[in-house]
């Protein structure tokens, strides 16, 4: 005779096999505990048959998948039942639109990304950052003014590029990266008054106005 085994824990089906025949009894089978001859239902996708009290039942499980709370919240399924009575859903609630103080910051963010990775100029690259490369523009112009500077004398650009630049090439560098440097300032201007109007409502939106 067949007989079902099931878990002492959770009522779960275990597997199946084959019953002794009792010894002390003629035509009898032997049932292990945590057995039965009933036989287990057909059970669809995500879904177990589990043995209670004297009969099977159908349960959800959907054991090892990733649910979500209403706060977005992810949560591990680890027993058997259906997570929806739990407030849990199989899908991720959509996400907040990001605030006015958010999307302000994220465009601050993105010109100074802009700002300082440096501008091309005359088959180079200029280097913009503020650390080094400004400043160090800055004191090119000076010294052009004050007739200080050699006409040429070496320039560095970004990728360790050296240039013997004239000083009006020099100045020419330099206006340059002020071009650069005035038009990130100029976009991220106009994209906050963009996202004060409501018109820029996302990050994506942003990244596209500094593309």
């Amino acid at each position: 005779m067949k007989i079902y085994f099931y878990s002492h824990e959770t009522g779960e089906l275990a597997g199946a096999g084959l019953a002794d025949p009792d010894p002390m009894a003629a035509g009898e089978f032997l049932h292990p505990a945590f057995s039965t001859p009933v036989a287990p239902p057909v059970c669809g996708a995500n879904q177990v048959p589990l043995f209670h009290g004297d009969a099977w039942l159908i349960v959800a499980d959907h054991r090892g998948e990733v649910w979500f709370a209403g706060d977005g919240s992810r949560s591990e399924i680890v027993a058997l039942g259906e997570p929806s009575l739990l407030g849990l859903s199989p899908t991720a609630p959509p996400a907040s639109p990001p605030t006015v103080i958010e999307l302000a910051a994220y465009n601050a963010a993105a010109r100074w990304r802009k700002e300082i990775a440096g501008v091309a100029w005359g088959g180079h690259v200029i280097d913009t950052n503020r650390e080094n490369g400004q400043a160090k523009l800055l004191a090119e112009f000076v010294a052009i003014t004050a007739g200080m500077r050699a006409d040429p004398s070496p320039w560095k650009f970004l990728g360790d590029d050296w240039v013997d630049l004239s000083n009006a090439d020099m100045g020419a560098v330099c206006l340059a990266a002020r071009d650069h440097i005035a038009a990130q300032f100029s976009i991220e201007r106009s994209v906050k008054a963009a996202i004060d109007a409501g018109t820029v409502t996302t990050f994506a939106e942003i990244d596209a106005a500094f593309a």
